[in-house]
């Protein structure tokens, strides 16, 4: 079963995403905030990671990076979530595999993330 990790501060969003993905047959962790994925990450790493640009302990986009830098983490997708900010705002230098606008449209993001994800050939 493929892995998503979420980062997102507010429960409500996490949760109906996280209900959502499960009921597209994935396996969801919902984290709410920066600290709490990170620590996570040192244990296990999911297929794709769905992040939150504004947050209570840091910066979506600056987490991006640092997974997109990291030689064990920049071949898995990142796609980015805001409000409050458009993908046209979003440096090049971030290398995001996606952007999903809130409020999202429930088939989108589901279209979106399978995109990103190969098949599970298990």
């Amino acid at each position: 079963m493929q892995q998503i990790y979420i980062l997102e501060d507010s429960q409500d969003i996490g949760y109906i995403l996280e209900l959502l993905l499960v009921n597209e047959g994935f396996d969801v962790e919902v984290f709410p905030n920066v600290a709490a994925i990170k620590s996570r990450m040192k244990d296990e790493l999911p297929d794709l990671f769905l992040l939150d640009i504004m947050l209570p302990d840091g910066n979506g986009l600056a987490l991006c990076q640092e997974i997109k830098e990291d030689s064990d983490t920049r071949n898995i997708p990142v796609v980015m979530m805001s409000a409050h900010m458009s993908p046209e705002k979003i440096v090049p230098e971030i290398h995001t595999d996606g952007f999903i606008s809130k409020p999202f449209d429930l088939d989108d993001v589901t279209k979106r993330l399978h995109s990103l994800l190969k098949p599970n050939l298990n």
